[in-house]
């Protein structure tokens, strides 16, 4: 797979020698998932949150999360580009509807566990955001549905504009 940083191919092939079961496009879903509807985000909050599910007893990775979870963070509240943890132009088809996939599953991992703490009645149409989500993170992968780098784009920029949308309402 390819990734559009090599800082994130270095992520995910040291997050392959720990075991876990858990994508970097994954991981990166649930810090964006918790950025979006967490009213006071912290590193270790979220660490917290994913911690028995990771498996993760890397120092170095840790370090390389937590500096994924800072710069989400600071462009969630600067209102820049966030640079996702998803196979780019150049990985298959089946490697960018796998990312897109594990994305979106890590943002619904994040936002159930967060809704437990947190009262999200307040936040409109937020079932219609919850849809979009679960749609998405069961992309079929088997299907053979014809699949190009435009609907891959769309897919990934709507999420994009659904987390920042669910960021701007849960405040």
């Amino acid at each position: 797979m390819y990734y559009s940083s090599p800082h994130f191919l270095e992520i995910a092939q040291n997050l392959a020698q720990t075991g876990t079961s858990w994508a970097l496009s994954e991981i990166q879903g649930s810090i964006l998932g918790y950025l979006a509807i967490a009213q006071d985000p912290h590193y270790q909050e979220w660490y917290q949150l994913v911690q028995d599910d990771l498996h993760i007893e890397n120092t170095n990775l840790e370090d390389s999360l937590k500096r994924i979870f800072l710069e989400n963070h600071l462009n969630f509240t600067q209102e820049t580009c966030i640079t996702l943890c998803v196979a780019d132009e150049n990985s298959s088809s089946a490697d960018q509807l796998q990312s897109l996939s594990d994305l979106a599953r890590g943002i619904l991992y994040a936002i159930g566990a967060v809704a437990q703490e947190e009262s999200l009645d307040q936040i409109a149409d937020f079932d219609d955001m919850l849809e979009d989500f679960i749609a998405i993170s069961q992309i079929d992968l088997v299907s053979g549905e014809n699949h190009n780098a435009e609907d891959y784009k769309a897919c990934l920029d709507h999420l994009i504009l659904l987390l920042r949308a669910l960021y701007e309402m849960s405040r």
